[in-house]
């Protein structure tokens, strides 16, 4: 797997633009081949978004699609404003709590390794 975390300052009008049109940015990035997962955080007037993808292609189209959709939807002097900070590498480590909802398997990946029956404790 493939990890793109994009960091935007001063991205107040960025980020209002994704709530409004949330289904449409995760019709543009889901769509892309090989993604796996999307998240968005804001802190203030930060933007930060992690993608991951199945290898580099796919984190590589979601920034292509991802910088096209801001010059497609903001004037171009308020899109060059928009120039995230970008970090990408391959994930090593993946663990996630168990859904709430019937599924109570827990699993967590290491090194493309699957342990399906993990406990509490790590070492780091």
């Amino acid at each position: 797997m493939h990890a793109t975390i994009r960091r935007w300052k001063d991205a107040t009008k960025l980020i209002a633009e994704i709530e409004r049109r949330a289904q449409e940015v995760e019709t543009i990035v889901s769509s892309t081949p090989g993604f796996v997962a999307y998240q968005a955080v804001k802190s203030g007037d930060t933007l930060i978004s992690i993608t991951v993808c199945q290898d580099k292609n796919g984190t590589d189209e979601v920034n292509r699609r991802s910088a096209q959709w801001v010059r497609d939807n903001f004037p171009n002097e308020t899109a060059a404003g928009f120039t995230p900070e970008i970090t990408d590498g391959e994930e090593f480590l993946t663990f996630q709590a168990p859904q709430r909802l019937g599924n109570t398997t827990t699993s967590r990946t290491f090194n493309n390794t699957v342990d399906t029956k993990p406990t509490n404790e790590a070492t780091l």
